[in-house]
């Protein structure tokens, strides 16, 4: 970003010649990076993660549903314990994951 504003003020604004050095004053790479670092960050988030997500998310609750009747095992500290329904199980974990999502969208 520096180097593309001081080439436009050599373009455009000949009267400032010799002064472009100054940007670097005022504008260092770190400036640059604090801002579109996070930008980027929340384009990707908004634009690709949430959208996979979801699509992830509906392909679980149609698990949920084709499941809900096979029972399994429940386990506990290592050991079995109370029987219990795969579709369950897995609703258990969707509903955990929105809770953290909806926690990173706050973010």
């Amino acid at each position: 970003m520096e180097y593309y504003l001081k080439q436009k003020i050599d373009q455009q604004c000949p009267n400032l010649k010799g002064l472009q050095e100054w940007i670097h004053f005022g504008l260092t790479s770190q400036d640059i990076n604090n801002t579109s670092i996070p930008l980027s960050l929340r384009e990707a988030m908004e634009h690709e993660y949430y959208k996979h997500f979801n699509s992830l998310v509906t392909q679980f609750e149609h698990v949920v549903r084709d499941w809900s009747e096979v029972p399994m095992l429940a386990r506990t500290h290592g050991q079995p314990a109370t029987p219990t329904r795969v579709g369950k199980e897995i609703n258990v974990f969707l509903d955990r994951i929105r809770g953290q999502v909806t926690l990173l969208k706050q973010v």
